[in-house]
């Protein structure tokens, strides 16, 4: 993954979750902004406003970022 991939949470993260929980997390989109601060992670800004830093097996790419 790169700077201006769209993403979404994968099924692994969604399962951990509890079931209404998941739901919510399962409707987000973001865009990767850059490599997070933890090894493996990337920094995304969700739909939902919120920013995160997030391991890589926990991210679904929906469209790559041609830049």
């Amino acid at each position: 993954m790169k700077t201006g991939d769209l993403v979404k949470w994968s099924l692994s993260w969604i399962a951990t979750c509890l079931i209404e929980e998941g739901k919510d997390y399962r409707q987000q989109i973001g865009v990767v902004i850059d490599k997070g601060w933890t090894v493996n992670c990337y920094t995304v800004v969700w739909s939902n406003g919120k920013t995160s830093d997030v391991h890589y097996d926990y991210l679904e790419a929906l469209c790559k970022s041609v830049i």
